[in-house]
């Protein structure tokens, strides 16, 4: 009985882990992806000024 128990513990254990890394890498992805549309739009931005300039 005490190994059996052990043994699920150790699953549910596994299976949250599992969980806060998914959890972890979507934060992560999502993180990147913004840092990604700002610098663009940051970058869009600077042509913008420097198309104004030209002229």
């Amino acid at each position: 009985m005490q190994v059996n128990l052990r043994t699920a513990e150790q699953g549910i254990r596994g299976v949250d882990m599992a969980r806060e890394s998914t959890s972890l890498a979507d934060a992560q992805i999502l993180t990147q992806a913004g840092n990604t549309m700002l610098a663009q739009a940051n970058q869009l931005a600077g042509s913008s000024i420097t198309a104004f300039r030209i002229n």
